[in-house]
């Protein structure tokens, strides 16, 4: 569940986002990682019931979200990140500038931490040039080639993936199928049970 502050309706499940005679939560998996999940999430996204970064944060446990400010990193992010532990910024390798581009998940690393903007891309984008922290990180793009499912608002680019779709990629890289698997399939009951939480119906209407 995202922090105090997230416009969710008193009407709406405070967990799935979802009017509460569709919620979802009955079906919400508990899912274990050697990975950890820190969402950094631009403010304007909190109020924003198409969010999907909170079906991460409700399912991995572990998994925290971070507000993103630009004068004032978040102190429990920076902690997280610092060494020894081995850390990446997920992040589309084109837009990465002079960054460090990582191929790939160092397959030493016993627990990964990466880094999610959970924002739209442009404020991603401002993100990124705005905080030096984030841009010491190395960049680690997923797989070319991957489709979006996600419905709830119009994408710029087709391969723009959802912060619930860029998690299950992560899973995937570093072998962990059936986690991948359950979280894709609770991220989908999701973008299902939305259009009837919105418009009245019943999830089977």
């Amino acid at each position: 569940m995202y922090p105090p502050g997230a416009a969710v309706s008193a009407a709406d499940c405070q967990h799935c986002h979802l009017r509460r005679d569709v919620c979802i939560c009955a079906s919400r998996p508990q899912l274990a990682s050697r990975a950890g999940f820190h969402l950094l999430v631009h403010p304007r996204e909190l109020h924003k019931p198409t969010n999907t970064g909170h079906l991460v944060v409700d399912t991995l446990a572990g998994a925290q979200w971070h507000i993103w400010s630009r004068l004032q990193p978040p102190a429990e992010l920076l902690a997280a990140l610092a060494p020894p532990r081995t850390s990446y910024l997920v992040f589309p390798a084109q837009w990465a500038g002079a960054m460090s581009v990582a191929g790939a998940v160092d397959r030493h690393c016993v627990a990964p931490q990466f880094v999610l903007l959970d924002a739209t891309w442009q404020q991603a984008r401002k993100m990124l040039r705005q905080s030096a922290y984030l841009r010491q990180l190395p960049l680690l793009p997923l797989p070319a080639g991957l489709h979006s499912c996600y419905s709830l608002r119009r994408r710029r680019c087709a391969g723009h993936l959802a912060t619930a779709e860029a998690a299950v990629a992560l899973l995937r890289m570093i072998g962990e199928a059936q986690q991948a698997a359950r979280l894709d399939s609770y991220y989908r009951l999701f973008l299902r049970h939305f259009g009837a939480s919105r418009n009245g119906r019943g999830p089977g209407a």
